[in-house]
């Protein structure tokens, strides 16, 4: 650390040298961000911390100002590539500020989020009624239901994400209550009509499955069984339009030939939005790709989606954490069709489960199972 902050006061008049045919002061800030940038990331280096994180914030920070370095050659600010990188800033830091929580916090956190969760689930419930009230859809151009379950999410898809992926907070209330509210869960899943519900429904198996798995393997393999048979025997259980893609995976080719040119290093974050504001909305309607996967390689490249990947494997191969460890998994299941990253909502959730799972305090017994 200490040579890099020598660097970076040391080393000003270098920089004109570096990032050249920009006016001097640009020049010196893109110097000292990029040092700050070293500086931030050793933090996850020392003492091996998180190293998957401080390699991605390092390479997502470098992109950046490469990005913002081939903006001002022509004089302009980036600030569709600066907001989102941002974000991400903002979202590393709550990983650090989750991090040095107590096992005592923790729980309590996780305790009210299950009660907001089960709010959610009896808002949703009444919306299946048509009692919504307050939260309507926000993609009514797509959406043909007049009245659908939204929540508090604004998006039929989104929210059955969200309730798939939030089904271990259930563990959380009293059995009679955790069971009944499941069932409501489920329920609502083969209610929302608007393709595809096979991402709530996949996230809420996944997330179940593996609390059963690290609870009772025997009660899994048994529902796995019986939900195989049953699927095999009665075709009908099968909701209307499960798989549909939703032309997603024409969008997925559009967008693959646009960006196959950058493949390894990416277009920089918010290229997909800058690209979609370019594009006729007839051939390209989406803001996201509905695959985070695709959708970070193009805007980072194979480097970064490597490095994610990295991430991801280093959290799941940790010891403990159930429940964040569970709700980290629906969150990346979510991530296969939707785009929970860009959610608040969700990608908050997503950033608080993986960064409890790297807390050195130990959790709460239920968490710990």
């Amino acid at each position: 650390m200490k040579y890099i902050i020598i660097l970076l006061l040391c080393g000003f008049p270098l920089s004109p040298l570096i990032f050249k045919n920009i006016d001097l002061w640009h020049s010196q800030g893109l110097w000292c961000q990029s040092l700050i940038l070293f500086s931030f990331c050793y933090y996850f280096f020392k003492n091996k911390r998180n190293i998957p994180l401080g390699a991605l914030v390092l390479w997502v920070g470098l992109i950046t100002i490469f990005s913002s370095y081939k903006w001002l050659l022509i004089d302009k600010y980036s600030f569709n590539h600066f907001l989102p990188f941002f974000n991400f800033i903002c979202a590393v830091v709550f990983y650090k500020c989750v991090i040095s929580l107590s096992h005592k916090d923790l729980h309590d956190i996780f305790k009210y989020l299950s009660y907001a969760y089960l709010v959610t689930i009896i808002y949703c419930t009444l919306q299946s009624f048509g009692l919504g009230q307050f939260f309507k859809t926000i993609d009514s151009p797509y959406i043909k239901d007049a009245d659908p379950i939204v929540g508090f999410l604004g998006n039929p898809t989104i929210i059955a994400g969200y309730l798939g992926m939030c089904a271990p907070l259930l563990l959380f209330l009293r059995k009679r209550l955790m069971f009944l509210s499941l069932i409501l869960v489920v329920s609502l899943m083969f209610k929302i009509s608007i393709p595809p519900p096979a991402t709530g429904i996949l996230a809420i198996m996944v997330t179940m499955g593996y609390v059963l798995f690290r609870f009772n393997k025997k009660v899994l393999y048994s529902l796995l069984t019986i939900a195989i048979l049953c699927t095999l025997l009665i075709p009908k259980l099968i909701p209307k339009n499960f798989a549909y893609d939703n032309d997603r995976i024409s969008h997925w080719k559009k967008y693959y030939e646009i960006g196959k040119d950058k493949f390894i290093t990416g277009n920089g974050l918010g290229s997909v939005n800058i690209i979609s504001n370019q594009i006729d909305k007839t051939i390209i309607p989406f803001r996201y790709l509905h695959n985070e996967f695709i959708h970070f390689n193009f805007e980072i490249g194979f480097i970064g989606l490597l490095i994610i990947a990295w991430g991801i494997l280093d959290a799941l191969m940790r010891k403990s954490d159930l429940v964040p460890k569970a709700l980290f998994l629906g969150f990346l299941v979510n991530c296969l069709t939707l785009f929970p990253a860009h959610l608040w909502v969700m990608s908050t959730l997503g950033m608080f489960c993986y960064a409890a799972i790297y807390t050195k305090e130990k959790k709460c017994k239920l968490c710990q199972k």
